[in-house]
């Protein structure tokens, strides 16, 4: 007994194989019917002409008469010549009452069709019965015509049968059998990645290509619901934990509006207490310029009595540069106070910026120490902003670049128009910056490490930098290590 996978191998049929032989199959049965209808319609058709050549004796049957009612020997024979040369006829034979028989031919056919008609002639009694006539006509010939148009037909159907069983054998395997395997290797693949290999016994399994893929479809849907199932419990199981994590997220959502709550108590509590403190540094700076208003003026009398003392000169400059940073650091505070509330509104209007720059020279003259104060000034710049507060910042990079620069060092300004904006550079000869405090001499409450020695809390370039924003420009540095900087800044033109 053959084993179960060669059983299966046997019983393996491609499918174009099987398409080629049912055609042939249904078409040859369909054409032995289409041959048989068609071979009985000859075989009829020709019978009943040989029929209706035997009916068309009826014609000699009056000169037949004739001759037998005279024996007139020379006609009968002559008819029956006629009659035996007659297609399919192959014998004839006259017959009298008396015993008289006239024949020619003989019948050699194993099929025939035989007619016997009555020969008679008309007297004035009636009419008269002189004998009969016997026609035998073969019809071998028409069953060897219809087997031979049998064997022909058979024969050209045979060819055109398996011609159109191999051309459609031939397109099957083209349009369909030839995608079928590469059909099946993208399932499998599928099945494949899905952790499932194929887990065949290595036998070719029974059918044909659609059969196998059949096969590979089953397999691949059973494991596609297994797939489903063990998706829907996990679904199940996200939903539960999507639900855990919503109760979670309340739970949390509830503890966040507490925080957000205690942390809005919190910001009022800071808010209130940085008002106080506004508040507060106010009263304190009114209270300040008071004293320093009194030290001013008196340092002004001692000025003006104490002209021809160069000693108590140098003591009044002192008192005057004294007062100076003292109203610096008060003004630096309060500025500080004033850009970092709520609300810091623009007293924006259009003016020419060379009068304001000459102003924060002026204001700081006092401190220059004879420093040479180089100005380039380019008229009729004119910028949209708060004159005040631009005030501020020019004075405050001024300054800077007093109190840094090494006593009788130049300190240049330069103001000048670049494309649509106004520029103004201001440059010393101070220690100059390390690169690395670029980015962070803007900050609040910075310092850099080589301004030790000279007075400041690190508010003045962090209000220069607030200002510039406010306004839509940009303030830049450039130093060098070895000594001096430059500071530009620029401000849309108005």
């Amino acid at each position: 007994m053959l084993p179960f996978n060669a059983l299966k191998r046997r019983n393996t049929r491609p499918l174009g194989r099987r398409i080629t032989l049912y055609t042939i199959v249904f078409s040859s049965v369909i054409t032995l019917i289409i041959s048989i209808l068609q071979l009985t319609n000859e075989f009829t058709d020709r019978q009943s002409a040989v029929e209706r050549q035997l009916d068309g004796i009826d014609v000699l049957l009056p000169s037949i008469a004739e001759s037998v009612w005279t024996f007139n020997e020379a006609q009968i024979n002559l008819a029956l010549q006629a009659l035996t040369s007659m297609p399919h006829v192959q014998e004839a034979t006259i017959a009298t009452p008396e015993g008289k028989v006239w024949s020619r031919g003989h019948n050699v056919s194993a099929h025939a069709i035989g007619r016997t008609f009555s020969l008679e002639r008309q007297t004035s009694t009636g009419r008269q019965t002189l004998g009969t006539l016997g026609v035998v006509a073969g019809i071998d010939a028409i069953y060897l015509a219809v087997f031979t148009l049998t064997a022909e037909i058979l024969y050209g159907n045979a060819i055109k049968t398996f011609l159109v069983a191999g051309f459609m054998g031939w397109l099957i395997h083209i349009l369909v059998t030839s995608r079928l395997a590469p059909l099946k290797r993208e399932v499998q693949g599928v099945l494949d990645d899905l952790g499932h290999p194929d887990a065949g016994d290595g036998g070719t399994p029974p059918g044909d290509e659609l059969d196998a893929l059949k096969g590979s479809f089953s397999d691949m849907a059973t494991r596609l619901r297994d797939a489903i199932g063990s998706m829907k419990i996990v679904e199940a199981n996200l939903q539960s934990a999507n639900e855990n994590l919503d109760a979670r997220v309340r739970e949390k959502t509830v503890q966040l509006e507490e925080s957000k709550k205690k942390a809005e108590n919190a910001a009022e509590a800071v808010l209130r207490s940085m008002e106080e403190q506004r508040n507060f540094l106010s009263m304190v700076s009114h209270e300040f310029r008071g004293p320093l208003s009194t030290i001013a003026g008196a340092a002004q009398l001692i000025a003006i009595y104490g002209r021809d003392h160069e000693e108590l000169g140098e003591e009044v400059a002192k008192i005057h540069r004294a007062l100076g940073r003292m109203s610096n650091l008060i003004n630096e505070y309060l500025n500080e106070e004033r850009l970092d509330s709520s609300v810091c509104p623009l007293d924006a209007k259009r003016f020419d910026l060379g009068p304001l720059v000459e102003e924060a020279y002026s204001a700081d003259l006092f401190s220059a120490d004879a420093r040479c104060l180089d100005m380039d000034m380019e008229p009729g710049v004119s910028v949209t902003g708060d004159r005040n507060l631009l005030a501020i910042a020019i004075s405050n990079l001024v300054d800077n670049a007093l109190k840094f620069s090494p006593a009788h060092s130049p300190v240049r300004v330069t103001m000048r128009r670049h494309l649509d904006q106004a520029e103004i550079v201001i440059r010393d000869r101070g220690p100059g910056i390390p690169a690395d405090e670029h980015d962070k001499i803007f900050a609040k409450y910075y310092r850099s490490t080589r301004t030790d020695r000279v007075c400041g809390v690190g508010l003045g370039l962090y209000l220069v930098k607030r200002i510039v924003d406010l306004h839509a420009g940009t303030i830049a540095v450039q130093s060098d290590a070895a000594g001096g900087t430059a500071f530009t800044l620029r401000l849309p033109l108005g």
